[in-house]
Order: C-alpha cells, then structure tokens, then sequence
C-alpha cells in the first residue's frame, strides 16, 4: 500500500490495481516475452500495475497542490479470488480509511474507451459438480450430462456472445441499449471431469444475469437428470459460488462519468446495459467496505488485430491504454479530491 498525503487534509480516495500472472504454456504474442517458463500476464494485470504507477507518478508530482490523501492499493492474488480478502484479514482497513475506493481492468473494448454502470457489471455465475455412480455407461453419462447442462444456455448467438469483436458492437454489445447481454443464461469454461472412488463427477460453470433465472436453471437441470435414463446412477449436485460481483455506487457512477466527459468527451465514456458474461473481481469485497466504482478500460486495437481477450493464448494489449488509463484516472482523483 502506498499512501500519497496532499499538501492539506480533505476527502481521502483509493485506488486499486491487481497483481497477478496465469499459468499458460502458450507462446507470448509480444516481443517482452515472460522470463518464467510456464507463467504469463494474458489478463493485464502488469497493464494495470502500470497505470496505478503512473497516476502516482502524476499525482505525487502535484502533491503541494493536492487537499486529501490517495491511498494506492496493489493487491495480489485476484485470479485466485484470495487476496482482497487477504488484505482485509491483515488489516488493509486499518491502515487505510478512504471514502471512495476505485479500480480498472482492461477489456476488448477498443482502446481509447471507458465502461462502467451502476450495481453489478457481471453475471452471477456457480460452479455445479455432478455426481454419478460409476460403471459401463460412464462415457455415456458424460456426454449426456454436458448435453443437459449445454441445453440450459439461453442466449440466442454464442458465435456473437463469445466474439471479442462484438463485445462493444453497437448493435448488439454490451454497450447498446439493444444489448443481447441481457436475461440469459450461459455455460463457461468447459468442463472438470474425474473420476474419484467409484464416482464420476462433472464439473461446469453456468452464469446468469440475476438470481431467478439461476434458480430456474438449477431446477431445469435438476429435473432433466431426475426424468432421464441414468437416474438411477445420478447421486446429486452441489453448487459452489465461483468469484465475487463488483456492485457499483450508482451516485459515484454518475459523478465519474461526468467527470470523464466533461474531460475527455462524450465518446471516452459509455454506459454498460448488458451484463458481461462470466468474470467477476474481489475488488468487490473492498466495495463492501467502502463505496465505489469498477471501470472497464478498452484495450484492443481491432485494425492491427491487437485484441485484449483475457485468459486467451493471444491476448494483447495497445499499449496506449496505458496513457489513456493514467490521463483518465489522474483527472478522476483529482476531481474527486477538489484539486486547487
């Protein structure tokens, strides 16, 4: 934690970036190519260290003109959903008392942009574990079980929905009033299969964009295992809740964005309607300390085929979201603190 005190007392803010790098045997896509066998940054999170770095870099260099007191938070272990927590459990909130605490991620959008919208920005989604008895129809009762599990989707173009180019699509993303983002149901990450002590469990995600249509794919699912054929070797399921859901203050939502365009223009900031499949960041833990506003930061360049899909063998950034995310964000906090 780094703590910038301005030259007078006023309102005390934070700031958060995310530290972490993903396991991945793939070859890096970019000439700084990672010095740890097995270990890259596809998720951006040495993009975000490194605006974090360069609004302090700004904000220190006008701290006798500052009234107030930023607190920089570099918090580890995001991917694993561990280190928010962590940090609490070591006393971050007694080191630390802001008003406001705000954080960033890079997105596919195209750089250059900025997203965010009141309350929840992601889908909820549970991780559900099958378990059958195992014997000589396992293989068919994987097949089946992914079949039941594939049918409870709801979204009606998967080629769209999981088109990182179609992300920010005016017609149909996320940020377009006509969202397909919306109301859906969806299967993430593939699947967990193993076999352990005569059982055969199955593992997926399903993510849903509220807690209704959640509970009516778990019935359906429920009742199309207990209806089929193998009923006789299904045991049960268990639902274990994958990750966190930032929920954005609606008053600072509003007053951030008309910070940004009132900076940068209308065209730098847009508002979310649709919820973004899958995801989710412990930074919510922190909002459930102190309010605050979680920003997406577009990071692709469509035209150099630079695109900022995260978690993908290929992920990029354009590297002027990094400028971008520092202008941005120093003006943000400075805002927020009454800069003089």
């Amino acid at each position: 934690v780094g703590i910038l005190r301005g030259a007078k007392n006023g309102r005390k803010i934070a700031w958060r970036a995310d530290m972490d790098a993903l396991a991945s045997d793939s070859p890096d896509v970019v000439a700084f190519q990672s010095t740890n066998p097995g270990v890259r940054h596809i998720c951006g999170h040495d993009v975000q260290v490194a605006i974090a770095l360069g609004i302090a870099d700004v904000l220190v260099s006008l701290k006798n003109q500052i009234n107030g007191t930023i607190y920089f938070v570099f918090q580890p272990s995001e991917e694993n959903v561990r280190g928010a927590k962590a940090m609490i459990d070591d006393g971050l909130f007694e080191m630390i008392d802001p008003e406001e605490f705000y954080a960033l991620h890079v997105t596919p959008y195209p750089e250059g942009i900025v997203v965010s919208k009141a309350g929840y920005m992601f889908a909820d989604y549970d991780e559900i574990e099958l378990t059958f008895e195992s014997g000589k129809d396992s293989l068919k009762i994987v097949e089946f079980a992914k079949q039941v599990i594939e049918g409870l989707e709801t979204i009606e173009k998967p080629e769209i929905f999981d088109d990182a180019m179609n992300f920010g699509d005016p017609e149909v993303g996320l940020v377009s009033p006509n969202t397909i983002y919306r109301d859906y149901v969806s299967v993430h990450s593939g699947y967990y299969i193993r076999e352990r002590g005569g059982k055969t469990l199955i593992s997926a995600n399903i993510g849903t964009t509220d807690k209704n249509l959640l509970n009516e794919a778990k019935n359906k699912l429920e009742e199309k295992l207990n209806s089929s054929e193998f009923n006789k070797n299904f045991e049960g399921i268990e639902y274990f809740d994958v990750t966190y859901h930032p929920n954005n203050d609606p008053k600072l939502v509003k007053t951030a964005s008309r910070s940004i365009q009132e900076h940068f223009g209308s065209d730098t900031y847009y508002e979310q309607y649709g919820i973004a499949s899958g995801g989710g960041d412990d930074f919510a833990l922190f909002q459930e300390k102190v309010p605050g506003v979680y920003f997406f930061l577009g990071a692709s360049d469509f035209d150099k085929e630079v695109i900022a899909e995260t978690h993908s063998a290929n992920f990029a950034v354009d590297e002027n979201c990094i400028r971008t995310g520092v202008n941005i964000f120093s003006i943000l906090l400075l805002d927020r603190l009454k800069f003089n």
